[in-house]
């Protein structure tokens, strides 16, 4: 049975998770929420840098054979010295997929014309800053066709639907994140934190667009890469009998607290 690190500021990577659960029953994943410095969306890229060094430390302990650096900004700010420091083990990273903006089949059906668009895209303050996220955005978008919105509070109002559950004021939190969107004619919206994807849902009934999640992009990788020669499994997952197993870890308080999820989707 393969084991699959991930790792997030919270529970936004749950949404990456549930993906890679669909690829693969048979393998074994140890998710490790950094809850004690949560969320990274406006921490320095030295601070990032360190934590997911510190975590993934962690994840080499529990002998995993990939690590799924399941949020945006420490794709953004980490996942390249993690790379070089942990060069024996291979990284899947997760960003705003900024290039469906290059995919004309994404905009049309049935063989007709592409229906017309309009795109934004939902990122932290510290991805929209980071030479990663620029230089994405300039390549895949010379055109400035995507509009960019950094979120503030957006991470943190989606952690409180897991720790409070659902309530009018916090639907109202997320009304108020997402005003400037309103009405702007945004047919679709590019979902560039893994927190987002768990309210998915209200975004696109709030704002009258289709969201795009990375995480099927994101599983598809890492199913690659474990079919690969470098992670070959000792028979073909439609062969495998295993069942998968989860554990969630936490940094909060100072100590790894294990967890129990059963539910991807916290707002409907």
């Amino acid at each position: 049975m393969k084991k699959i690190g991930l790792f997030d500021s919270g529970i936004g990577g749950f949404s990456i998770l549930k993906d890679l659960m669909k690829i693969n029953p048979a393998m074994s994943f140890y998710y490790i929420a950094d809850e004690a410095f949560l969320p990274y969306g406006e921490k320095s890229e030295e601070f990032v840098r360190k934590r997911c060094e510190k975590i993934v430390e962690v994840l080499m302990e529990k002998e995993v054979d990939l690590v799924v650096v399941a949020c945006n900004t420490a794709t953004a700010l980490g996942i390249q010295s993690l790379r070089e420091r942990f060069c024996g083990i291979p990284f899947v990273g997760v960003e705003p997929y900024l290039n469906i903006v290059n995919q004309v089949e994404a905009f049309s059906s049935g063989g007709e014309a592409p229906s017309p668009r309009r795109l934004a895209a939902l990122i932290t303050p510290s991805t929209k800053v980071s030479p990663r996220f620029v230089k994405l955005k300039k390549r895949v978008d010379p055109k400035g066709e995507i509009s960019i919105f950094d979120c503030k509070n957006l991470a943190n109002i989606v952690e409180e639907f897991y720790s409070e559950g659902n309530s009018f004021e916090l639907e109202e939190k997320l009304r108020l994140e997402l005003r400037p969107l309103k009405d702007s004619g945004f047919t679709h919206v590019i979902l560039g934190c893994t927190h987002y994807p768990l309210v998915q849902s209200f975004i696109e009934k709030e704002l009258g667009c289709q969201c795009i999640s990375p995480g099927p992009y994101v599983a598809k990788r890492v199913k690659y890469l474990i079919e690969g020669s470098t992670l070959k499994t000792s028979k073909p997952f439609a062969e495998s009998t295993e069942n998968s197993s989860f554990q969630f870890l936490s940094t909060k308080s100072g100590a790894w607290a294990l967890r129990k999820f059963s539910d991807f989707t916290l707002i409907s």
